[in-house]
């Protein structure tokens, strides 16, 4: 290594410089400070036995977290109170009802401001059960749709003449006699390959 030159070697470009190993040895040692260092009484409480500090100190090997994960005891009533009381819960599924988005891939294309009037009509609709005017109407139709089927136009009789969509051909696909006898052919090989007897007839 040259001593005029002393930047030769290019120290970003080590392992210990890189930027997204830097942010991730910082994340692993941010949580297990947050998990070592926890602050096992973060409120003052004045009930004896909601905590237990001395158990703690009495048995070094047992180490007893209050409060990490869940709650403590000392705040267990208010914690209780928020949870139990629906005009402060949060997440209540009673009143949160998610429906999907219409557009999910882009913003929203519908045109401006809607009108609720119409659109429920249209997107609702109405039954036609109770119209019993027009009841003996409706089965009328249906009866004709179902087993009178409607002519074919004239325009269309000629695009489905049988000669404009049957192929020319008669048969088609592999010779029966020829994959009848390839299939004797293959039994008399095997029988010989394995010196079973054959029960097939020789070809003729």
């Amino acid at each position: 290594m040259d001593s005029s030159n002393p930047a030769i070697f290019l120290d970003s470009r080590r392992v210990c410089s890189d930027e997204c190993a830097k942010e991730s040895k910082d994340i692993q040692n941010e949580q297990i400070e947050n998990y070592e260092l926890y602050q096992y009484l973060p409120v003052d409480c004045d009930g004896k036995h909601a905590r237990f500090p001395e158990f703690s100190y009495d048995h070094t090997n047992l180490v007893g977290r209050i409060g990490y994960g869940y709650t403590e005891g000392c705040v267990v009533d208010n914690d209780s109170e928020l949870r139990n009381d629906p005009a402060r819960l949060t997440r209540d599924r009673c009143r949160l009802q998610l429906f999907t988005r219409i557009f999910t891939g882009c913003p929203n294309l519908r045109p401006g401001v809607g009108d609720p009037n119409t659109e429920l009509d249209i997107l609702a609709g109405s039954s036609s059960d109770d119209l019993s005017a027009f009841a003996s109407c409706k089965r009328e139709i249906t009866e004709l749709q179902t087993y009178y089927p409607t002519p074919m136009l004239e325009c269309i009789k000629e695009v489905q003449d049988p000669k404009h969509i049957v192929e020319p051909w008669v048969r088609g696909g592999d010779n029966t006699r020829d994959f009848i006898r390839r299939q004797e052919f293959l039994k008399q090989c095997e029988a010989q390959i394995f010196n079973r007897p054959s029960c097939h007839k020789p070809m003729h």
